[in-house]
């Protein structure tokens, strides 16, 4: 009867074991379609530091984020020179999900003004520069119905008088790496932020799958 009831207590820890190391593989699978949907909305909710101040800041909550960097994005998804309210508010939407809950303000904000004589919203146009903003995903964790999503953040200076080399420089405007324009592929770039991991921003972005739509929750210091 004892080595029954031990049998017994060894499949036991053995089936629960199994269970154990099947849910961590399954959190860990992160299909390509869901990699590129995150690409694609990491693009959308990237910014640009001279129109927002910062391309993506931290916070806890959206709720809570800086209000320039939500409307910023918010331009830059609507690519419609006149619009209504209701394409703003969508645009709001389709970004934020149930994350965020802002109407977006009647008279307009510095990115979408409001005009009267013709009772519609105008965007305005972004004045982007040459430095650019850009940000490599080193990795993505999958838990449930939530991504963490691990950024690397910098810049590429396209800004040299020569117009012969672009500069890779992390948040502080360090030059961490110069390349000529030939060699300047994203291939490239991409191996030069790799090798010199340490020297960019890092940050951890929490991603939440809310239907067919991917939200952001949270941004915070890796």
């Amino acid at each position: 009867m004892k080595k029954m009831i031990v049998t017994i207590i060894i499949l036991l820890i053995i089936f629960i074991s199994m269970v154990v190391y099947k849910n961590s593989l399954a959190k860990a699978e992160v299909t390509l379609e869901e990699i590129n949907q995150i690409e694609e909305y990491m693009d959308k909710i990237y910014s640009y530091k001279e129109i927002t101040g910062i391309a993506l800041p931290e916070f806890d909550n959206p709720q809570n984020a800086d209000e320039k960097w939500i409307w910023g994005i918010v331009r830059k998804n609507i690519d419609d020179y006149e619009i209504d309210k209701s394409k703003v508010q969508g645009t709001i939407n389709d970004l934020f999900g149930n994350t965020l809950n802002k109407e977006f303000p009647n008279d307009g904000t510095e990115f979408i003004t409001y005009n009267e004589e013709k009772q519609i919203y105008i965007t305005k146009e972004l004045q982007i520069d040459a430095i650019k903003d850009s940000f490599y995903i080193k990795k993505i964790e999958k838990n449930d119905n939530e991504y963490s999503v691990h950024i690397v953040e910098y810049l590429v200076d396209y800004t040299d008088e020569s117009g012969n080399k672009a500069i890779i420089k992390n948040l502080s405007d360090e030059t961490i790496k110069e390349l000529s324009q030939k060699q300047a592929t994203e291939e490239n770039i991409t191996k030069a932020v790799k090798e010199n991991m340490s020297k960019f921003n890092k940050k951890e972005v929490t991603l939440e799958k809310q239907g067919e739509n991917i939200v952001i929750k949270k941004v915070e210091k890796e």
